[in-house]
């Protein structure tokens, strides 16, 4: 799993999450920038915006299979 969020920095491209909120779950397609103590910073296209996701929150990552996204961020 961390390999490919690592990719996802060095290489830069989008990956999707699954990843537990409370007692939920969410699916989300993000382009890593930073990881460090025990977070990722990325671009999360659904917010459109830069987020915070704790690694130990993030239960699988997997490659972003929609071309759609025409510009990384």
């Amino acid at each position: 799993m961390n390999k490919l969020l690592y990719r996802s920095m060095e290489d830069g491209f989008p990956v999707e999450i699954i990843y537990m909120k409370e007692s939920s779950f969410s699916k989300r397609a993000i382009l890593v920038k930073e990881i460090k103590n025990g977070y990722v910073k990325a671009f999360c296209f659904q917010k459109q915006q830069f987020r915070m996701f704790k690694i130990e929150a993030i239960l699988t990552v997997f490659p972003y299979k929609k071309r759609s996204i025409a510009h990384y961020a």
